[in-house]
């Protein structure tokens, strides 16, 4: 009698550092396309900067003060496969310097103007095509543009999508601080105090910073600069805002990063008569003694509030400026075993994502 055997493929396994809604999307589209997923999270909340947290009797507060950028593409995306009710910022968002106000796309031709002459000086000519291609595509410098954000908070996007994952059989979520990254051309390990875990490939976000030897070759991923920010929230009767504003993004402020007043639904339902607002401060001003009396100092000053809040509670808010150069040397050096997905902005790190998550359904 024969005997014959049967071979079967063993599933391909991808780790993914971070829980941001990016990398939840491309656990889940990787895991739609028939691959084992594990997804490393230090914190116990997953989200990342999209977290939200309660304080007394304010539930659901957005930990960052953000903005999605304008992408209508994404924007469609965000409504038409993820099911997010999307809402248009009114007033429009604005950016300030010095006093002076414009439309917040306004604030990209500076912006690519220094970063093309960062890549021409650096000989960076990757960088400068395909961010130039980016722009062009997806930037309309010169005409007024409409911003959308979720009309429910963040909270309504990052809770869907958690469901989705913990509901998804192939996808795995280990809370665990990677301390070093070894990649040989099998596999890749991802080293924490008391656990490690194996895969057969890993994906990182654009702003991870760490150790990684790759086949017997150390080398420091060192990804940009922190940008330290604090977030003082500010719990205060309307009738004191001194003017009608969503979001802004002060330019070279001492003491101001961005404040914003785009309070989501369940808020404005719960507290009709409050406004929350969320001022973004940098680290080094938030350790001058008398920072509470300086933000609203410089809220009056700036014509957007003036009175004695109910409350004023802070929370540390850390970014970090990224250039994914590194990123790409470690992707090249480890054969594609490492790779990365940019994750600086959620609806621009959709739009980059598009081509391949275009049938994703949430």
């Amino acid at each position: 009698m024969g005997c014959f055997f049967i071979f079967t493929n063993p599933m391909e396994h991808f780790a993914i550092i971070g829980s941001s809604p990016i990398m939840m999307l491309e656990a889940i589209y990787l895991a739609n396309h028939g691959k084992r997923v594990t997804i490393i999270e230090k914190s116990p909340e997953l989200g990342g900067a999209w977290k939200t947290f309660s304080h007394k009797q304010y539930n659901n507060i957005e930990l960052g003060c953000h903005i999605w950028e304008y992408n209508k593409s994404s924007y469609k995306f965000i409504e038409d496969n993820i099911g997010i009710e999307l809402k248009k910022l009114n007033p429009d968002p604005l950016f300030i310097k010095n006093n002076i106000k414009l439309h917040y796309n306004r604030k990209e031709v500076p912006v690519i103007l220094l970063r093309t002459l960062k890549h021409i000086k650096e000989f960076n000519f990757y960088s400068l095509f395909s961010e130039g291609i980016y722009f062009l595509k997806n930037k309309l410098f010169f005409r007024k543009v409409d911003y959308y954000y979720a009309k429910n908070g963040c909270n309504d996007l990052t809770l869907k999508l958690v469901s989705k994952i913990k509901n998804q059989n192939t996808i795995d979520l280990e809370h665990l601080e990677i301390k070093k990254i070894v990649s040989d051309n099998n596999s890749v390990e991802l080293i924490g105090d008391n656990k490690s875990v194996k895969c057969d490939k890993l994906i990182l976000p654009s702003n991870f910073e760490l150790d990684i030897n790759i086949n017997s070759e150390k080398l420091r991923l060192k990804v940009g600069f922190d940008k330290e920010i604090y977030h003082c929230f500010i719990v205060c009767n309307k009738s004191d805002l001194l003017s009608d504003f969503t979001y802004l993004r002060f330019i070279k402020h001492p003491i101001f990063h961005r404040v914003s007043n785009a309070s989501f639904e369940e808020f404005k339902n719960q507290f009709p008569e409050k406004a929350l607002l969320v001022v973004g401060v940098l680290a080094k001003a938030v350790k001058k003694e008398n920072i509470n009396q300086l933000v609203l100092e410089e809220l009056k000053n700036n014509n957007l509030y003036n009175g004695i809040p109910e409350e004023m509670f802070w929370k540390e808010y850390k970014s970090k400026e990224y250039e994914n150069s590194e990123l790409r040397k470690v992707q090249k050096k480890s054969g594609g075993k490492i790779s990365y997905i940019d994750t600086s902005c959620l609806s621009n790190g959709i739009f980059k994502q598009l081509n391949r998550w275009g049938d994703l359904r949430i």
